[in-house]
Order: structure tokens, then C-alpha cells, then sequence
């Protein structure tokens, strides 16, 4: 039985991502330098939250543009040779 619906500011249903952030972080494990992922995750998750947090006025990003940039920045962190368009890709299509 499904007790609550939850969306997000865009009206579109919210679903966990768990999975998804799993399969990314391993990508990026695998394609750099071997790093835990839990630490890919932390990482990546402190650096979008310092994007979104400056992302207003004149500074507005877009979260598409924002979640590019934050991946950007750990696979460099990584040393990881993915793609950050096709791992935003993953995101969006989950």
C-alpha cells in the first residue's frame, strides 16, 4: 500500500537514488584511481552542495548544470577518465 507521493520543486515524483549514486561512484572508481567510494560520494556530494549553495542571483546555475560541474570536479579529484555528461545522463534517466 502507498502511504505518500513525494515530488520535487519541479512536480516531478521524487524516488531515491541510492542505486543510481551507487553505480556512478563505482564507475568512477573503476575508471580512476581506485578511490573507496564512499569517499567519491562524500566528495561529490560536499562540492554540489557548495555549487548549489552560490547558485542564486546573478550567480544562478541550473541543478542539470550544477550536477555536471560537481561531477567535473571528482573525476578530476579521482583522477577518473568517465565522462561527466554521460554519468549525469545515468541521473536523469533514473
Amino acid at each position: 500500500m502507498i502511504k505518500a507521493l513525494f515530488f520535487d520543486f519541479y512536480g516531478t515524483i521524487v524516488y531515491e537514488d541510492g542505486v543510481v549514486i551507487d553505480e556512478i561512484t563505482t564507475i568512477i572508481s573503476n575508471t580512476g584511481n581506485g578511490a573507496d567510494k564512499s569517499a567519491i560520494g562524500s566528495y561529490w556530494w560536499k562540492i554540489f552542495q557548495e555549487l548549489f549553495m552560490n547558485s542564486f542571483g546573478r550567480s544562478f546555475k541550473t541543478q542539470k548544470e550544477l550536477e555536471i560541474k560537481s561531477l567535473e570536479m571528482t573525476l578530476k579529484k579521482f583522477e577518473s577518465n568517465a565522462s561527466a555528461n554521460e554519468l549525469s545522463q545515468k541521473m536523469f534517466e533514473h
